[in-house]
């Protein structure tokens, strides 16, 4: 039987309580305990991850639900820390061309508002602050 231990730290008013807890990789048979496990499932479940692998996590991490949550995350970000699905110079392209058709309806929706500084390519748009209904004018910040 292996066991885990989860530590969680609960600070209140200045007060720290911490609470320790042993979770092992036994079936659970008491309803309060299934009952928190199927919470623990569910709330996985409605962030977008499926239920095998919700459970799968769950019980890889002896149900402690933050180091599921955790671990489920993890395996979203791919292993090498960048995604491009192109290589670099193509990728590199297709954003410039994006960046070009983003520049063109700026320039078609805001006229003379929009302006490109072509030195470092820096993008400003002029926005006109209308007065509310009491009469105040919005400050930029």
């Amino acid at each position: 039987q292996k066991q885990r231990e989860s530590k969680t730290e609960l600070v209140v008013s200045g007060a720290a309580t911490t609470h320790e807890a042993h979770v092992s990789d036994t079936r659970a048979t008491d309803p309060y305990v299934l009952l928190l496990q199927r919470a623990m499932l569910a709330r996985l479940m409605a962030i977008g991850f499926s239920r095998a692998e919700s459970r799968e996590m769950l019980e890889s991490c002896g149900w402690i639900e933050e180091d599921a949550m955790y671990a489920l995350l993890k395996s979203l970000q791919p292993a090498d820390g960048d995604t491009p699905s192109m290589p670099p110079s193509q990728n590199n392209d297709n954003m410039l061309a994006e960046r070009g058709e983003e520049a063109m309806a700026l320039e078609a929706i805001l006229d003379d508002k929009f302006k490109i500084c072509e030195t470092d390519k820096l993008w400003t748009v002029q926005v006109e602050l209308d007065d509310d209904d009491a009469g105040r004018q919005w400050n930029a910040c």
